[in-house]
């Protein structure tokens, strides 16, 4: 699957993903996501955002 976005396009959109879900990288998101759904992520559930 093709998105036809730019590289620095998606490296904003990763940086404010991790912003907001208060994570540091990739393997770290991937880890919040995994948690999320097996038992709860704290930065998940604590954000405004999500509740």
């Amino acid at each position: 699957m093709k998105l036809n976005i730019a590289v620095p396009t998606l490296r904003t959109h990763l940086t404010r993903l991790f912003s907001r879900l208060d994570v540091q990288g990739r393997d770290e998101l991937v880890l919040c996501v995994f948690r999320h759904f097996r038992k709860g992520c704290r930065a998940v559930n604590s954000h405004p955002r999500w509740q």
